[in-house]
């Protein structure tokens, strides 16, 4: 549909994998200082904006490219699911587990970002092009990384005041007046988001118990 294909477990694992150098080109792009970064400094803000932009784009670009449809949910850049057929999603796993309650847990994750959370907000703010480049880049610098270094807290708040400072640019040459509004959008997506990833860690480690992740697969250890 659209270009798209529909998403499996085992191909996601693959596109997450694959995805990697395009996301650390954009962030060492982006934010040169990722560069002088140590491994475990790089690792921690990198898997994070996976996983945040993995929520954050399963249903905007979901939105952009199934538009009104609120059961697609996009898994990988060229890839979704059907929230209603989420079953075929887990069809290539060959291990034993409780498939009734992997496929519910996941119904409702995806369906709760669709049509609860995240679905709604960002119907309701219509983000123009320079918004939605604005939330990526804050993505990559939560204020909710734990057990972050000293330098990354610093370069995280430095770029959140840089982001926050082009926006309220963009807004006053667009002759933006409600831009108080459009801001409190922006961290209410960003807020949305972080609940977001912390119920999927949540889920994940009962998934990893019902044997829908090994624990080897790099999608798991991306977002645990």
């Amino acid at each position: 549909q659209n270009g798209f294909v529909p998403g499996r477990i085992g191909l996601q694992n693959q596109c997450v994998r694959a995805s990697l150098p395009s996301v650390i080109g954009f962030a060492t792009t982006a934010f040169p200082e990722i560069s002088t970064f140590d491994n475990e400094e790089k690792w921690m803000v990198l898997k994070n904006f996976m996983v945040s932009r993995f929520i954050f784009d399963g249903v905007y670009r979901a939105q952009k490219y199934f538009q009104g449809d609120d059961n697609i949910f996009m898994v990988s850049f060229l890839t979704f699911i059907e929230i209603d057929k989420i079953e075929q999603y887990i069809v290539d796993l060959a291990a034993p587990y409780d498939k009734q309650l992997s496929v519910n847990m996941m119904r409702t994750m995806t369906s709760k970002c669709t049509s609860e959370w995240l679905g709604p907000l960002l119907k309701q703010a219509s983000l123009d092009e320079v918004e939605s480049a604005a939330i990526y880049g804050l993505l990559c610098w939560p204020s909710y990384l734990s057990n972050s270094s000293n330098r990354v807290r610093e370069i995280s708040y430095t770029y959140h005041l840089r982001i926050f400072q082009e926006l309220h640019a963009h807004y006053r040459k667009s002759g933006q007046t409600e831009y108080p509004s459009r801001i409190a959008y922006i961290s209410s997506i960003l807020m949305c988001v972080q609940s977001a990833i912390q119920r999927l860690k949540e889920d994940m480690q009962i998934y990893r118990l019902l044997d829908v992740y090994s624990g080897n697969e790099f999608v798991f250890n991306v977002i645990k």
